[in-house]
């Protein structure tokens, strides 16, 4: 009685409602299929572990996956679900490109945010160094590095400017003594 109802009309009305293919088997032979293929070299071995396998069915590979539908007389039959590894490779590629996509994006705008903090870390600090290099150079202690704020790069600027300062006190100082030892001499 199942047999006669298992038939590749009733497949096809099922198979109607999603996109892979069914076959129906007894005695590991095909009974009705979904399939426009075939079968006259077709064999199936039962897994011990009713794990998936896959299959290949004209050229094409097939991810398979059976369940056991008990009739009368200890007779049975094993309704195969095949999905197409096609499907399944677009739907992988599908997927690598929702990762990949935004991942990229994101790891593009995490570059550039890293980028624009160093900078703004880094402009104040350059500064500064600029303004000691040229005091040491020219000699000119009326340079000093703008004092921005109350974070440590400010207090760093306000210490050079308080050194440069200084030396520029001590140094006058030392052309004064300078000059009034000469006049003594």
């Amino acid at each position: 009685i199942l047999g006669t109802v298992l038939s590749s009309d009733l497949l096809s009305q099922i198979n109607d409602s999603f996109d892979e293919n069914l076959l129906v088997l007894a005695n590991n032979q095909v009974v009705a299929s979904t399939l426009p293929s075939t079968f006259d070299d077709f064999y199936w071995e039962e897994e011990k572990d009713r794990g998936s396998q896959i299959l290949t069915i004209d050229d094409e590979s097939y991810l398979a996956k059976a369940v056991i539908l008990q009739g009368l007389n200890d007779e049975h039959f094993d309704v195969v679900l095949l999905i197409s590894q096609a499907s399944l490779n677009r739907a992988k590629r599908s997927l690598w490109l929702l990762v990949l996509i935004p991942g990229t994006v994101g790891a593009g705008l995490i570059s550039i945010v890293g980028y624009l903090l160093a900078k703004r870390v880094a402009k104040p600090i350059q500064e500064i160094t600029d303004v000691s290099l040229n005091v040491v150079k020219d000699k000119s202690f009326d340079l000093h590095a703008p004092v921005e704020g109350q974070d440590e790069i400010s207090l760093l600027a306000a210490s050079v400017k308080q050194l440069i300062a200084w030396v520029k006190q001590y140094t006058h100082e030392l052309e004064l003594s300078a000059a009034n030892l000469e006049v003594r001499v």
